[in-house]
């Protein structure tokens, strides 16, 4: 499985755990732009008994293709989550960012790089920032191929509504469904608590339809 901005290393470890204990040969892929929460991870994996051989980490953006892109650097590592990065920045741009130390310059770590060594990966992960309908849809022909299954944190009703147009088009079957709670009293809805679908590729994992 992969989980694309892993953070600590939630999905990646309790899927790999679960894997392993169900008696299957894993291997768990993630990519993460911050260099603090790369560390929480590995440190993570390693407290649930996955060891290096079983897992790749990334430190890169996950995009829909390569490049180089900006990532926030914190204050005091670890405070934040969600933090978003910049597409598009001109060289000189980066350099300015880089030399204040407010950014990194990472690469951006496309899906077909996520998925080069699997013929099929059972689980994608992806939480973004905003970036997940871009990535999916850049990539659905991959996603088609070696994806059997994908859960996909929402950060806008927006992105959902053109999740769902992409995959249902595409012939994914969506099996679970919390849309991202609003604020309603700034003057444009704020999106508080994200949503989530859960997607599943019934060209690789067809059990359901019979």
């Amino acid at each position: 499985m992969a989980e694309l901005g892993c953070g600590w290393g939630c999905w990646m470890t309790n899927a790999g755990v679960a894997a392993r204990d169900a008696g299957l040969d894993i291997h768990v892929i993630g990519v993460e732009g911050d260099e603090t929460y790369v560390r929480f991870a590995q440190e993570t994996l390693a407290n649930n008994d996955i060891p290096p051989t079983r897992y790749t980490i990334h430190r890169g953006v996950a995009a829909a293709t390569s490049g180089i892109a900006l990532f926030p650097r914190q204050a005091n590592p670890g405070d934040h989550y969600g933090l978003e990065p910049v597409f598009g920045a001109s060289e000189a741009e980066r350099d300015k960012a880089v030399a204040a130390g407010t950014h990194d310059a990472l690469p951006m770590v496309p899906m077909d790089q996520v998925v080069a060594e699997h013929r099929q990966l059972d689980l994608l992960h992806i939480d973004i920032q905003g970036g997940e309908h871009d990535l999916v849809s850049s990539c659905l022909d991959v996603l088609n191929e070696r994806i059997a299954y994908m859960m996909i944190g929402t950060h806008s009703r927006q992105i959902e509504g053109q999740l769902m147009q992409t995959l249902l088009s595409a012939g994914w079957r969506l099996e679970v469904e919390r849309p991202a709670v609003l604020r309603l009293n700034d003057p444009t809805p704020f999106t508080y608590i994200d949503g989530v679908q859960g997607w599943r590729n019934t060209r690789l994992n067809s059990h359901k339809d019979s």
